[in-house]
């Protein structure tokens, strides 16, 4: 919590939200093909994970795979990114090694992710629960859709009264902050259906550039475009 306050107060974003976006149209504008889009992507978020972590941000989501994509991706390309996602927590697990202390969650609809896969999803988060560092969030199958839907059975089963705060305890993101700065690469300006609930309030950044060009010196732009922004959250 001190940590959050402090970058609250230095206008820093507590949570940095990642819409990633480009990777298959950077491998087609270099005639590859497109797993190599996602593998390039898949560097970028373990480069950027370390970017943050020096700069001590508590939350980081990446939102590369969502509801849409699980139902018409092609099989083959969906095997690719589930094969780079089990890679990631391996890559996970090195960069604790190093004592960055990564915490990580994982939100959206695990139950439709390849078995072998929700086994390591949720070895990972039990095996850094207790961890300090930055806050690491995949959000995989994840549809904002798809969330709120989960979230009214949850609350219909639990038979507790409608309130804004027993519905935001049953979201995926329970107990993280809402995104401060979210940000879309590739040039599209939407956040197709991302966070619906916990964007309300969410600055929004949009850059033309794919994701796996989206180096360091951009995340610089955005958080120096999020820091010239007085934020008073309706007041």
């Amino acid at each position: 919590m001190k940590k959050e306050i402090a970058h609250m107060q230095s206008g820093m974003p507590r949570h940095i939200a990642f819409l990633i976006d480009g990777n298959r149209r950077w491998a087609k504008k270099r005639g590859k093909p497109g797993y190599r889009g996602h593998y390039e992507g898949a560097k970028r978020v373990y480069e950027l994970i370390q970017v943050c972590a020096k700069q001590r941000i508590p939350h980081l989501t990446f939102w590369g795979l969502s509801t849409e994509n699980f139902r018409e991706r092609a099989h083959m390309e969906l095997r690719s990114i589930f094969s780079l996602n089990k890679k990631a927590i391996e890559l996970l697990y090195a960069l604790n090694r190093k004592k960055w202390n990564l915490r990580f969650r994982v939100i959206g609809n695990m139950k439709r992710l390849p078995g072998d896969l929700q086994k390591m999803l949720k070895t990972c988060e039990r095996k850094t629960k207790k961890n300090t560092g930055t806050t690491v969030i995949a959000a995989i199958n994840y549809g904002g859709r798809d969330e709120l839907v989960r979230v009214m059975k949850k609350m219909i089963k639990s038979g507790n009264p409608v309130s804004e705060k027993n519905f935001a305890a049953c979201l995926d993101t329970a107990g993280i902050p809402d995104p401060d700065l979210i940000i879309r690469t590739g040039g599209r300006n939407r956040l197709s259906g991302f966070m619906p609930w916990q964007s309300v309030y969410s600055e929004l950044y949009f850059t033309d550039t794919l994701w796996p060009d989206f180096s360091e010196q951009e995340l610089d732009k955005a958080i120096a475009w999020f820091r010239t922004i007085q934020r008073n959250f309706g007041k």
